[in-house]
Formats: structure tokens, C-alpha cells, sequence
């Protein structure tokens, strides 16, 4: 899950175009991943087959294709895999 809004939190951020966030999603995840857009600056991203780090670094790299092609952008993630997470709904 990605949260992304335009500007730095401490001079006054808005809400990211989504049409921007998701090119720069588009433009770094694989083309067997999956992504879409939750709500207004939510976004989720499923990477199949990717270790914990290497969704954190993929997270990093998002927000670096958001900064280098639309200026600064504040960006949340929460990461979670399976099975390190949980193996179920319940043992969440």
C-alpha cells in the first residue's frame, strides 16, 4: 500500500495526480506485478514472487521516479509478505 502526496509534509503537501503516480509505478514495477489505484493518493501494488527488502527497495525506487520526473513527492508504505507476515487472514 502507497500513500503519495505532492510536495514535502513540513512546507505544505497536496494530492499527487494520480496519473503521474501511476506512470511512475508503470514505469518501475514489472510487468507481472500488479498495481492500482485505491483511492485519492492510495495505491496498491502486488510484486509477485519479491522478499520483504525487495518491496522496500522497490517502495524506494517508486519514489525516486516520482522526485527525478515531478519534483519533491512525500511518500507512506506499509509492506507485507507472505508467508513472513502471516500465513492466513486470522494470524494477521
Amino acid at each position: 500500500m502507497l500513500q503519495i502526496t505532492q510536495g514535502l509534509p513540513d512546507t505544505g503537501s497536496r494530492r499527487a495526480d494520480p496519473r503521474v503516480v501511476a506512470d511512475a509505478i508503470s514505469e518501475t514495477v514489472r510487468d507481472s506485478d500488479i498495481a492500482c489505484r485505491l483511492g485519492d493518493g492510495t495505491f496498491g501494488v502486488i510484486l509477485e514472487d519479491t522478499p520483504e527488502n525487495g518491496a522496500v527497495w522497490t517502495v524506494e525506487r517508486i519514489r525516486r521516479n516520482l522526485v527525478s520526473s515531478s519534483g519533491h513527492h512525500t511518500l507512506w508504505a506499509g509492506v507485507a509478505c507472505y508467508p513472513a507476515h502471516a500465513f492466513d487472514a486470522r494470524s494477521s
